[in-house]
Order: C-alpha cells, then sequence, then structure tokens
C-alpha cells in the first residue's frame, strides 16, 4: 500500500510540474490568486507603482514571464494615464490619440512608468481629467505584472471573450445579432505568412501572406508579436463590417505556428 501511495503521489508531482511549465511556456493562460490579496504593479519588481490590487480567486489573462514575474492584461479598474495633449474627445466617453508612440503611465506623471504605447489613431475610453492628463480605460497595449508566487493555473486556455479587444466608437460597433438572425460573422481556419503592415492601422500591425498575395489584415491580439514574419495557422472570424480598409479583417481566435514552410 505505501509503495501504490508513493507511486501515485510521485505520478501526480510529476503531472504538476508538466502542467506548470506546459503554462510558462504557452501564452496566454488563465490564471486566478491563490492566496491573500496581491499587487499589480508596472513592472517585475516591487519598487515599480502599485496600479491595482487583486484578492484571492480573482481571476487574470496571464500574457508572458519574466523571471519570477508574470506580464498580465490589465484589469479593467486599474488605473492608467495619457497627457491630456495627446487625446481628442470623439465621444462621451471615447478619445483618439493624436501623437505618436503615446505612453501610457501608471500615475498622471511624465516620469512615471509606462504601461504601454499607443499609435496615433488608436481609441481609447476616458474616465476623468486630473491635472492635465485622462485616466483611461486600460486598453490592450497596456500590461502589468504579479509575482509568479500568488498566482496558480485556472485554465491552459483563454476564452476570446477574455482578451480585451480595440475600443469603437458606437457607430462602428458591431450589431449583435438577434436569435435566428445570420451572424455577420465567418469563421475560417487559413494558413499564411504573418508580416507586419508598412502602415499599421488603428488596431491592425499584420496581413496574412498566401502564396505571395495579402488575404487579410490581421486584428491585433496580445501576444501576436511573437509570431512575426512567421508561418501560422489561424482559426479565425472575418470582419465583414471593415470597409474602410483595402482587405478584409480577421480576428485570430486561435493561431499555430507551423514548424515546415511547405
Amino acid at each position: 500500500m505505501r509503495s501504490l501511495l508513493r507511486i501515485c503521489s510521485s505520478v501526480f508531482l510529476i503531472v504538476s510540474l508538466f502542467t506548470l511549465g506546459y503554462a510558462d511556456e504557452h501564452f496566454p493562460f488563465l490564471a486566478k490568486v491563490s492566496k491573500g490579496s496581491v499587487n499589480v504593479r508596472a513592472g517585475a519588481n516591487t519598487n515599480f507603482e502599485k496600479i491595482d490590487k487583486l484578492n484571492q480567486g480573482d481571476e487574470i489573462v496571464v500574457l508572458a514571464k519574466t523571471f519570477d514575474w508574470y506580464k498580465v492584461q490589465l484589469p479593467l479598474d486599474a488605473k492608467s494615464y495619457v497627457r491630456a495633449d495627446y487625446l481628442k474627445i470623439r465621444s462621451n466617453s471615447i478619445a483618439e490619440v493624436i501623437g505618436d508612440k503615446v505612453n501610457i503611465r501608471a500615475i498622471p506623471n511624465s516620469e512615471s512608468t509606462s504601461l504601454g504605447l499607443l499609435i496615433k489613431g488608436t481609441l481609447v475610453k476616458v474616465k476623468e481629467q486630473i491635472n492635465g492628463w485622462w485616466q483611461i480605460e486600460p486598453p490592450l497595449q497596456a500590461v502589468g505584472w504579479i509575482r509568479q508566487d500568488f498566482l496558480s493555473i485556472k485554465s491552459l486556455s483563454v476564452e476570446p471573450a477574455l482578451i480585451r479587444g480595440p475600443v469603437v466608437l458606437p457607430e462602428e460597433a458591431p450589431v449583435t445579432p438577434v436569435k435566428n438572425e445570420p451572424s455577420s460573422l465567418a469563421t475560417i481556419e487559413i494558413r499564411g505568412r504573418l508580416m507586419p503592415l508598412d502602415d499599421p492601422k488603428v488596431d491592425i500591425h499584420y496581413e496574412l501572406v498566401v502564396d505571395g498575395q495579402v488575404i487579410y489584415y490581421v486584428q491585433s491580439v496580445p501576444n501576436l508579436d511573437r509570431f512575426k514574419g512567421a508561418v501560422v495557422f489561424i482559426k479565425g472570424l472575418v470582419l465583414t463590417n471593415q470597409h474602410q480598409y483595402i482587405y478584409p479583417v480577421l480576428r485570430v481566435i486561435t493561431i499555430s505556428l507551423l514548424l515546415h514552410d511547405h
């Protein structure tokens, strides 16, 4: 009986270690706070600013890892700021970035840590103005950091709805189809090479090239940069309401790297 228990314990330990290793090397994945409460920081060190706090059981999308710190998608109530002179109000709660490579700051101060960059034309949701700065809802370009030992794996896959999408103006928002109404989104599976755009769009930085021809623009999602220049297999949704672009826009559901280019 003791031998059987030792064998079972060993198998459990091996499976646990394998699962943890798999999560550490495959991003994104869904994590939860496993003990107490934990600060979300602006960088991978306790010296960086606190921008939010999570409690035990709270869930968070993990995007990458650096040493003992996880890079995470910021919660919607995390603090992030942009200088007011870099924004143009387009509606009651949405503003357009009018500068290029504008920093998202952890606090309303140009000396604070940058949480990410916004390119010209990006739309953001604004909350309140503070001394020449707008507090904004954290966009997909903004990230935070959490110590690894405060998180445990919730799921090795992440539902697309949990990955933050780009902000759009109300008149540009896709219409939710009612029951029995045909969907305006077509799901496809396609193989091609993911190439960076020479002239990036608001939320589109890549194009999918098949047999030397551009077939789709690819909507930006977290961690897409790791596939730059590679041959990939994408399952995604074709957005049929993006008529302002030369090529149709593909929203990624899953993307995988093809090891052989043939």
